[in-house]
C-alpha cells in the first residue's frame, strides 16, 4: 500500500484516486526543475511541427478549426509564439 503525499489515503495503484497525484514522486533537484520547464514551456513533439506545417500549408482552415475546438494536434499558441520567438 502507498501513501497519499498530498491527501495521506492509502491505496495501491499508479494515482491517488482521491486527488489524482501520482503515487511516486522524484526527489527535487535542479535537473528535474530544468527539465519539467523545458517539457512545459518548450514541448518539443509533433505537435509544434504539425502546427508549423498546418500554419504555412492552410492558416485559415488551421484557424478555423482551433477555434472550433479541434485542438488536440495543435500546439497551444502562446508556447508556439515563444518557441518561433
Amino acid at each position: 500500500m502507498i501513501t497519499c503525499k498530498n491527501c495521506s489515503l492509502e491505496f495501491d495503484a499508479k494515482f491517488c484516486p482521491d486527488c489524482g497525484q501520482k503515487a511516486s514522486t522524484k526527489r527535487f533537484s535542479t535537473r528535474i526543475l530544468f527539465s519539467e520547464f523545458l517539457d512545459k514551456v518548450i514541448p518539443l513533439d509533433k505537435g509544434v511541427l504539425f502546427t508549423a506545417r498546418r500554419l504555412f500549408t492552410s492558416p485559415g482552415q488551421m484557424l478555423r478549426g482551433y477555434l472550433e475546438g479541434k485542438r488536440v494536434g495543435y500546439t497551444k499558441p502562446l508556447q508556439f509564439l515563444l518557441i518561433i520567438t
